[in-house]
């Protein structure tokens, strides 16, 4: 399958085809995710492919806007294909995407997924996760990745059992965050930081249907370098992100590993994957792996906990007199220090 079609956009549909019933597409902004997402998805409908989908957005007001005439994520395809997909609210939390007077889909919140009872999705045969990585600086979503989990149940339910196909879930997002809740939780994150220092790639698991794109040498991305926003951005961290695929958070300066001998006997904290250790002789501190039983867990309880007990460490690390032995440890620490 070609990445690329002759347009220099994302094939959406060629990776939303394959057999993988789990999808993560990271990439540069512009490259057709969401506009090539959502097309496909509607030409497999009207083909008779699949049912209806889920398209899914991390919070309640994220839905609530693209609720609206002029931020409907179909007004483009609209434009372009001659359709008329609009959005009505169906109950409070989810709205109904219609094709005329048909309904095609549906938009929901994760954040408000879980007060949706007694609703019927097994008609609903695709999620589309869009944005699933949160921009810099949002509000984070507790146990993110299991309400994630809890909604694909929801909608798959017995299907499998039944002898039907399981539900296919497409989650597509720019490159906020390489330690992001999923990533994390899928235990994929060291496989995809190696990805990320060769440019980008593509990463599958056979075994448990996953298959994680993060794009690399987008055609579109090299024409947008010559815009009027890239010419005024530079080379910032803005227009890595936005054009380089560069995770904002992929910052190695930290990533230096020490001789442990340099450092105390024993951990002053212990988190779940991480011991945090201060140096014999320096005010250093150096986070490496620990497969240990942690004294603080990922429970929200424990991480407040932890926050409050050692809320000085958040400093130490932003002056610069924190290290890290690789990127997973790094990415664990901040995980525990979101929501400070």
């Amino acid at each position: 399958m070609k990445m690329y079609l002759e347009s220099g956009y994302l094939n959406m549909r060629g990776l939303i085809e394959n057999t993988w019933p789990f999808l993560f597409i990271t990439g540069a902004r512009g490259t057709g995710k969401t506009y090539g997402g959502l097309k496909s998805i509607r030409e497999l409908q009207t083909e008779g492919s699949i049912n209806r989908f889920l398209y899914l957005r991390r919070t309640q007001v994220e839905t609530d806007i693209i609720s609206g005439e002029d931020m409907n994520p179909f007004k483009k395809i609209n434009t372009d294909t001659g359709s008329n997909i609009t959005m009505k609210n169906i109950r409070q939390g989810i709205y109904g995407f219609y094709s005329d007077e048909e309904l095609i889909g549906y938009a929901a919140a994760l954040s408000t997924f879980r007060n949706l009872r007694g609703f019927d999705f097994s008609d609903v045969d695709i999620i589309f996760y869009d944005e699933f990585i949160p921009e810099p600086g949002a509000r984070p979503i507790k146990d993110e990745a299991g309400v994630l989990f809890n909604v694909y149940e929801s909608v798959n339910r017995n299907r499998e059992l039944e002898g039907a196909a399981p539900v296919k879930l497409v989650c597509c997002s720019n490159s906020n965050e390489l330690g992001n809740a999923l990533f994390m939780e899928l235990g994929i994150l060291s496989k995809l930081e190696k990805l990320t220092m060769s440019g980008g790639g593509t990463f599958r698991d056979p075994e448990r249907g996953l298959m994680v794109v993060i794009l690399k040498d987008s055609p579109i991305s090299k024409r947008k370098e010559k815009t009027a926003l890239y010419k005024l951005t530079g080379s910032g961290a803005f227009a890595d992100m936005a054009l380089k695929n560069v995770f904002q958070d992929n910052d190695r300066d930290a990533i230096r590993p020490q001789a442990l001998t340099e450092y105390g006997s024993s951990p002053i904290v212990t988190l779940d994957g991480v011991a945090i250790y201060r140096h014999k002789s320096k005010n250093l501190y150096y986070c490496c792996s620990y497969d240990g039983e942690p004294e603080f867990t990922t429970r929200a309880r424990d991480m407040e906990r932890f926050n409050l007990k050692y809320y000085y460490l958040w400093n130490r690390y932003i002056d610069g007199e924190l290290m890290f032995e690789n990127y997973l440890t790094k990415a664990i620490f901040i995980t525990y220090n979101k929501g400070r």
